[in-house]
């Protein structure tokens, strides 16, 4: 499992960069200069085009700009930075309390799909030990080259449907985008992969179509192949997984919600940000 971890010294020393400046910009010019903190960055980016995703465990980072200022580091900034706690009433994915289906982000997005994806906990659950899972699409690439070759071929060639009002929950625009790609892909020579089981069903609720028992089996065997091979990642608070967002799928387990005096509730809070 490819974790970083900082020394005390380190981390001491992180917290003050972080603390001199007051805006993004300002946080990112500061730590540019810092030798230690860009021996960081270049270790994290080998590591991440190695392995594909990486834990950086117990960050000093508190706010979303300070998470803002460490993603330029890794290309153009997506735009924001989302901000996601368990609800009771949840209108998208992320806030529900079940358990998430493995996808990869913005899948919809042909155009600007996210490269690099970013989340951190802010603050933990409160009942459960919540996990984070993660399949790297190279290593489900060679275990279908032997175990499934008529499934890969498959997915690397039957167009599915996928549908969503708008590229994400934040999207201002909700007009209806709708896109036909095969699952699994080839670019740059890599594999790639394109993946959300929630877009595919809106496809199919929305339309009123009937999804043929060939695809549905084509998805269920997809992801009992993914699940075989997944890793489990458990995030504790100012922990970060960095991800690449074309050559892995990730999910996450169910969460709870804790009630509070004054109609508040509590819950397992994240920080989730993307580079271009």
């Amino acid at each position: 499992m490819p974790n970083v971890v900082l020394s005390n010294d380190f981390y001491a020393n992180f917290k003050d960069w972080l603390e001199i400046s007051n805006t993004p910009m300002e946080i990112y010019k500061n730590l540019l200069e810092k030798e230690d903190f860009m021996f960081l960055i270049d270790s994290l980016k080998k590591m991440l085009i190695n392995e594909k995703f990486i834990v950086l465990q117990n960050t000093p980072f508190s706010t979303a700009k300070q998470l803002e200022a460490f993603v330029y580091f890794f290309g153009e900034y997506y735009g924001n930075i989302e901000y996601t706690g368990i609800k009771v009433d949840c209108s998208y994915t992320g806030c529900a309390s079940h358990q998430l289906t493995l996808h990869n982000d913005d899948a919809i997005d042909l155009e600007k799909q996210p490269n690099i994806g970013f989340i951190q906990v802010i603050t933990e659950d409160p009942v459960f030990d919540v996990e984070n899972g993660i399949v790297v699409i190279r290593e489900l690439i060679g275990k279908l080259k032997y175990d499934a070759p008529e499934l890969l071929d498959e997915l690397m060639t039957h167009e599915v449907s996928f549908r969503s009002l708008g590229i994400n929950y934040e999207s201002m625009d909700k007009k209806v985008i709708e896109i036909k790609k095969p699952i699994l892909y080839l670019e740059d020579n890599q594999y790639k992969v394109r993946f959300d089981l929630d877009r595919i069903k809106y496809h199919y609720q929305s339309t009123n179509e009937i999804q043929a028992y060939s695809e549905s089996k084509m998805i269920y065997d997809f992801l009992k192949h993914c699940n075989e091979i997944k890793k489990s990642i458990f995030l504790k608070k100012g922990d970060i997984l960095i991800f690449d967002n074309k050559s892995t799928l990730h999910d996450r387990t169910e969460c709870s919600i804790g009630i509070d005096i004054g109609s508040r509730i509590f819950s397992r809070e994240i920080f989730v940000s993307f580079a271009i």
